[in-house]
């Protein structure tokens, strides 16, 4: 089961994400900040050029009682706009999620 989750800043949640403000927080400090926080960031070439700008966090974000195995954040007009987050789910946690639904 593949659990699938994207927070932006239209959403009704909390602001703060890894320690960063959507719609604040500009992409210079969100990477740099990461990237010394120890995470390993790719920019996602194929976006770079149109509009948006998203980075691929590698090597697993820990986020909301989740290990999140696909992370990307997404910037626009410089500031921290998005965050989607995809993780694999083992099976004990697929029948939790699969029996609340």
């Amino acid at each position: 089961m593949l659990l699938f989750g994207v927070f932006s800043t239209n959403a009704q949640i909390q602001r703060q994400i890894l320690g960063y403000t959507l719609g604040v927080s500009t992409r210079s400090v969100v990477v740099k900040g990461l990237e010394a926080k120890g995470f390993d960031l790719e920019i996602v070439t194929d976006a770079a050029n149109k509009g948006p700008v998203f980075y691929l966090v590698k090597g697993g974000v820990s986020f909301g009682g989740y290990i999140w195995d696909d992370v990307r954040i997404g910037f626009v007009n410089g500031k921290f706009a998005s965050i989607m987050c995809t993780t694999y789910l083992i099976e004990t946690q697929s029948v939790k999620h699969k029996n609340t639904l």
